[in-house]
C-alpha cells in the first residue's frame, strides 16, 4: 500500500510525508524452503506498518525492507507526535470506553418504556412526501405546542381520495386546510388522522395541504418531547429526541423509515428571551408581535422525519470554522450560558473530527449549510441532522454524533433491525477519530475496550431480531460495540484500499436514502472483489464471538508448527472462518507476525521459519473481536526430558553448566546464535564432563540471547540461553 493506493491521499495524509508504507516500499523477495513433517502449508511474510507481517497459507516468501523496518514502539513515538490535533491538546483523561459507550446507548433509552409498540401504518404507503413546512409556537416553560404543518406530496396511485398522516392520539388536530379551504377531516384512536380531499388525485401529480394542530405531548420512547430547567436560576428549556418512533408524538408527520421529505422550513415563534435551535441554515430571525421572537430555519436536503427537531431556551452562541472540500464550514453552537466558556473550547475537537471524517470517507454531506450543536440536559446525544443535541462536550459524544451525519442522517438505516448502520458506524467512527486524533494515544485502549465489552457475554446478535424492545435496539454492547468490531475485522481483512472505497461508494450511492445490511454488503463486496456473506452470517446475524485454542512448537532447524481449534461462544455459529493473527518474538526486539487463515478445527500449520522464537502473542494489534489461550506444545521428547536436564545460571557469564538425572545421560551439547551459527559446545578439557554433567564456556561471546540444543540418550532439546 503507499500513496496511489492509500485511502488518504498525499495532500490529506496525516504522516505528513512520514508514512511507513513509502519507507518499506522498496523490498526484495526470497523464497525458502518448506522443511517439515506435517501437512504442507505455506505462509507469505510481507513487511507491516509496525513489524514483520506474516499471511499463512498463500505463498510462503521473506519480503527484506532496503531501507528499514519501523518497530513497533518508534512508530508509535512517530504517531503521538505527529498526529496531535489543531484544535486541542492530547488529552489525558480516557476520551471513551465501555462507561462512555454505554452511557451514550442507555441515555438513548433513558426515557423509554422497555416496550414501544409500534402500529406500521399502512395508510401512509400510498404517497411520498416531498417537503414539510414546520410552523411551530412554543413557550419552554409550558410542555405545550401548537402548529401548522404543510407537506408536499405526491400519489404513489391514481384515485387519491384520502390523506393519512401519523398523530399520537393525545395530541388535538383542529383543521386541515386544502388550497386555502377546510376540508374534512378526523383523528379517531391510533394515532392516525384523516383528511378527506374533495376530488381524487392523479398518480404522481404533486399537490399540499396543511394540517393545524395543538397539545401536550405524550411521555413516551425518549421523551420526544421535554419540558424541563436548566442552571442556578431554573431557566426553562423545551427539546424534542424523535428516534426512533417519537415524531409523530408531537407533529403530524409520515412517521416512516422508508419516505424522507425532500426539503424542509422549521419556523418557531417563542419568547423574547429565548433562542430556537433547529434543522438547516438559520435565514431569518424576526420579532412578530411585542415580547415575540420567530426563527426560521430553512434545509435542502432530504431528511427522515425522526431528525427534524427543535430546542428552545436562553442560548448563547458561538461559532468555529472547519475546511471541508477547500470551503469554510461553520460549526454552529447553541450552549447554557452556565456552560458557554467550557463548550467555546471544547468543541474545537469536532473542528479536527469534520476534516478528518471528511477526508477518509466523503465531504460532510451538508455542507451547503452548516454543523452545529444544540444543548440539551437529557444524558447522552442525538444526531439531529445539521444540529446534534448534546448533554455535554465530551469528545467521543462529539465524535459519535457527527459520525451520524454520514451514517444514519444521510443513508439511514431502513429498519431498526439494521440500527447498527447508525450506531455501530458511529461507535467504529469515533475510534477512527482516536487512531488519527489526540496524538494516537488513545487507539489501541478503544480497541481493547471495545472488543473486551464485547466479550463480556456470550450470547447476542448485531442484528435487531424485536424493534418494540427500545433497550434491544440501542444495546451498547451489541448495536454500538459489537457492531463497531463487525467493521473494525472487516477493515482489517479486506485491508484499508478496498474498505473505505467500499464505504465510500456506499456513501455515493443516490438510492440509498435508507439502506438495510445487504446495501452495505453489495459495495463492500464490490470494492473488495470478494463473497461476504459468510462473514455477515457469523457476525452480523449469529450471535456470541470464537474463543481459539492455539498450540505451537519450533525445533532448532527451524521447523514450525501451529495447530489451532475454536469454540464459539453461542449455538448459533459453529465455527467463525476468519485468519487470525500471531505474533513471534525472538526475544531480542525482532516481531514477527503470521497471519493464519483457519478454516477448520484442528486445523495444523506446518512451514519453515529463519528465526527462533520464544514467546508468541494473540492479535497484537487488537483486530479480532475474539479469546484465546496461546501454549507452547512441547514434543514428545521435549515433555520426557523437560524434568531430567537442567541448565544455569540463569543469565550466564562466563560458563553454561548442564546437568542430566533420571538415567538420562548427556551426549553433546551445541550453542547457537540467533541466525543459527554454531558458536560454542561442551567443553572437552572441562573437569564437570561426565555422563550426566557437562559445560560450555562462554568467554568470548557477546552478551545476548543463544540457543543451546542438548543431545542425550533420550533425546534433544533445546534452551534458551541468556549471556551478560
Amino acid at each position: 500500500m503507499d500513496c496511489q493506493n492509500c485511502y488518504m491521499n498525499r495532500q490529506n495524509c496525516y504522516m505528513n510525508g512520514n508514512c511507513p508504507w513509502e519507507a518499506g516500499r522498496e523490498i526484495t523477495w526470497a523464497k525458502s524452503p518448506f522443511l517439515g513433517e506435517f501437512d504442507f502449508q505455506r505462509v507469505h511474510i510481507v513487511v507491516s506498518r509496525r513489524k514483520n507481517l506474516i499471511f499463512a497459507p498463500n505463498h510462503f516468501y521473506l519480503r527484506m525492507p532496503r531501507i528499514f523496518c519501523f518497530c513497533r514502539c518508534s512508530l508509535l513515538v512517530s504517531l503521538s507526535c505527529l498526529l496531535l490535533p489543531s484544535g486541542a491538546f492530547a488529552q489525558q483523561t480516557m476520551p471513551f470506553g465501555k462507561a462512555i459507550t454505554d452511557k451514550i446507548a442507555a441515555a438513548e433509552c433513558a426515557h423509554a418504556s422497555c416496550k414501544h409498540v409500534v402500529l406500521a401504518n399502512v395508510l401512509t404507503d400510498d404517497y411520498d412526501v416531498s417537503y414539510y413546512r414546520c410552523e411551530w409556537a412554543v413557550d419552554p416553560a409550558v410542555k405545550a405546542i401548537s402548529g401548522a404543518i404543510t407537506v408536499y406530496f405526491k400519489p404513489k396511485a391514481g384515485d387519491f381520495s384520502i390523506f393519512h398522516a401519523d398523530l399520537h392520539d393525545d395530541m388535538t388536530l383542529d383543521s386541515v386546510r386544502y388550497h386555502g379551504a377546510k376540508i374534512t377531516s378526523h383523528h379517531p384512536t391510533g394515532h392516525i388522522l384523516d383528511a378527506m380531499l374533495p376530488a381524487p388525485l392523479a398518480m404522481g401529480v404533486p399537490d399540499s395541504l396543511t394540517m393545524y394542530y395543538h397539545g401536550a405531548p405524550p411521555t413516551t420512547g425518549f421523551g420526544a418531547f421535554t419540558q424541563t430547567t436548566h442552571g442556578a436560576n431554573n431557566t426553562p428549556v423545551i427539546w424534542t429526541l424523535s428516534e426512533p418512533y417519537g415524531a409523530s408524538d408531537w407533529w403530524p408527520c409520515k412517521n416512516t423509515t422508508n419516505d424522507k421529505a425532500d426539503s424542509l422550513d422549521v419556523i418557531v415563534t417563542t419568547g423574547s428571551a429565548y433562542r430556537a435551535a433547529g434543522n438547516g441554515l438559520l435565514v431569518e430571525e424576526t420579532a412578530p408581535a411585542a415580547g415575540k421572537k420567530r426563527y426560521h430555519w430553512r434545509h435542502r436536503y432530504p431528511i427522515t422525519a425522526y431528525l427534524v427537531a427543535i430546542a428552545v431556551t436562553d442560548y448563547e452562541q458561538f461559532t468555529h470554522k472547519a475546511f471541508v472540500a477547500g470551503d469554510s464550514l461553520p460549526i454552529l453552537n447553541y450552549v447554557y450560558p452556565e456552560n458557554y466558556a467550557q463548550w467555546k473550547t471544547d468543541m474545537f475537537n469536532t473542528v479536527d473530527i469534520m476534516e478528518l471524517y471528511s477526508t477518509l470517507f466523503e465531504p460532510y454531506p451538508y455542507r451547503k449549510e452548516k454543523y452545529g450543536h444544540a444543548q440539551f440536559s437529557w444524558g447522552g446525544g442525538q444526531e439531529h441532522q445539521t444540529m446534534s443535541f448534546m448533554t455535554s462536550a465530551d469528545y467521543s459524544l462529539q465524535a459519535h454524533e457527527l459520525a451520524h451525519q454520514w451514517f444514519g442522517n444521510k443513508i439511514t438505516c431502513g429498519s431498526f433491525q439494521d440500527i447498527w448502520l447508525n450506531e455501530g458506524f458511529a461507535t467504529f467512527l469515533t475510534g477512527l477519530s482516536l487512531e488519527h486524533l489526540l496524538g494516537g494515544q488513545w487507539w489501541v485502549p478503544w480497541k481493547i475496550d471495545t472488543r473486551d465489552n464485547v466479550l463480556g457475554n456470550p450470547n447476542g446478535s448485531v442484528f435487531v431480531p424485536d424493534t418494540t424492545d427500545l433497550w434491544r435496539i440501542f444495546n451498547g454492547r451489541l448495536s454500538y460495540a459489537k457492531g463497531a468490531m463487525l467493521l473494525h475485522q472487516l477493515r482489517w481483512l479486506m485491508g484499508d484500499s478496498a474498505f473505505f472505497a467500499g464505504l465510500q461508494s456506499y456513501l455515493a450511492d443516490p438510492s440509498l436514502a435508507y439502506a438495510r445490511t445487504p446495501d452495505l454488503q453489495k459495495h463492500l463486496e464490490a470494492a473488495s472483489g470478494r463473497s461476504l456473506t459468510e462473514y455477515f452470517n457469523d457476525w452480523l446475524y449469529g450471535e456470541g464471538w470464537p474463543t481459539y485454542d492455539v498450540h505451537w512448537q519450533q525445533d532448532i532447524e527451524g521447523n514450525f508448527w501451529v495447530e489451532m481449534n475454536q469454540a464459539s461462544s453461542h449455538p448459533s455459529v459453529s465455527f467463525f472462518e476468519m485468519k487470525v493473527p500471531i505474533l513471534f518474538s525472538d526475544g531480542a526486539g525482532k516481531d514477527t507476525v503470521i497471519v493464519f487463515d483457519n478454516t477448520h478445527n484442528g486445523q495444523v500449520f506446518s512451514f519453515y521459519a529463519p528465526d527462533f522464537y520464544f514467546n508468541a502473542t494473540f492479535d497484537p494489534e487488537v483486530w479480532r473481536c475474539a479469546k484465546n489461550t496461546l501454549t507452547y506444545a512441547f514434543t514428545r521428547t521435549e515433555s520426557l526430558l523437560e524434568g531430567a536436564v537442567t541448565v544455569g545460571p540463569v543469565p550466564a557469564t562466563d560458563r553454561l553448566d548442564i546437568a542430566t538425572t533420571r538415567g538420562v545421560h548427556l551426549q553433546s551439547a551445541v550453542l547457537y546464535d540467533l541466525t543459527g551459527r554454531p558458536v560454542a559446545s561442551l567443553a572437552e578439557e572441562s573437569p564437570q564432563k561426565t555422563a550426566q554433567e557437562g559445560t560450555i564456556l562462554l568467554s568470548g561471546l557477546n552478551v545476548g540471547i543463544y540457543l543451546a540444543k542438548i543431545t542425550t540418550d533420550k533425546g534433544t532439546i533445546t534452551r534458551k540461553v541468556v549471556k551478560q
